[in-house]
């Protein structure tokens, strides 16, 4: 029996997907299955689902483009409060 771990394999997976594919620019399914030795099927299955909710982009022969903006603001915060104490004080 494998130890219990607290983390999703294919978040991991699309995560490391998403950095490929932003440091690349576009990469296709055999490149990015080779070049992270994550399987075909895998990578197509998280590659479609990353694009079906708007975060990737796909050319009309399945290479996949730079990171879609909608995925970009998710790493842009909303304007944050610093908290000291118990007053806020705006960033």
């Amino acid at each position: 029996m494998s130890p219990k771990s607290d983390t999703i394999q294919s978040i991991i997976n699309a995560g490391k997907i998403m950095d490929f594919i932003n440091a690349k620019g576009q990469a296709g399914v055999r490149e990015i299955s080779k070049k992270l030795d994550i399987p075909k099927s895998t990578v197509f299955r998280i590659l479609k689902s990353l694009e079906e909710v708007d975060y990737l982009l796909s050319t009309s022969d399945n290479e996949f483009l730079a990171i879609s903006i909608k995925s970009s603001s998710i790493s842009v915060p909303k304007p944050l409060f610093l908290y000291s104490g118990f007053r806020t004080i705006p960033n």
